[in-house]
């Protein structure tokens, strides 16, 4: 999550990043409990960090920055060949001794696209805010 804020930390005070932190993780938890009902221990941190690394990135692509569309381009690619193809071909799940939650990380995704598509509603609506 640190190097998020580092890489963005330009566009942090502009959107508030702890209401962004927030409503993703309350959507996060309740999609969660939702998705996997019989997973307990599962906080859904790293879902949070791919929902918030795509937003940040596909807001700084439409500002033009080319880095930023790499960047958001790579997390869809990583969750869809998570999805598609699973977490087997690189271990992953001994080193953290847990089961690796691709859906928490695809629910991010979901939940980042979401965010993205009401703000671009509200760009068109009301222009002027939420720059």
């Amino acid at each position: 999550m640190a190097i998020v804020f580092v890489l963005y930390e330009n566009r942090l005070s502009r959107i508030g990043i702890w209401r962004v932190t927030a409503g993703f993780s309350l959507i996060l938890g309740v999609s969660l409990f939702m998705v996997i009902p019989g997973e307990e221990d599962y906080y859904g941190l790293s879902g949070l960090i791919h929902g918030i690394l795509l937003l940040l990135s596909a807001l700084d692509a439409l500002q033009g920055k080319r880095m930023s569309l790499v960047i958001a381009w790579l997390v869809i690619v990583k969750i869809a060949f998570e999805t598609l193809v699973g977490t087997s071909i690189i271990p992953i799940a001994p080193l953290i001794n847990a089961r690796v939650a691709v859906e928490a990380h695809l629910l991010g995704v979901i939940v980042a696209i979401i965010a993205l598509l009401i703000w671009r509603i509200s760009q068109t609506f009301c222009p002027g805010r939420g720059k």
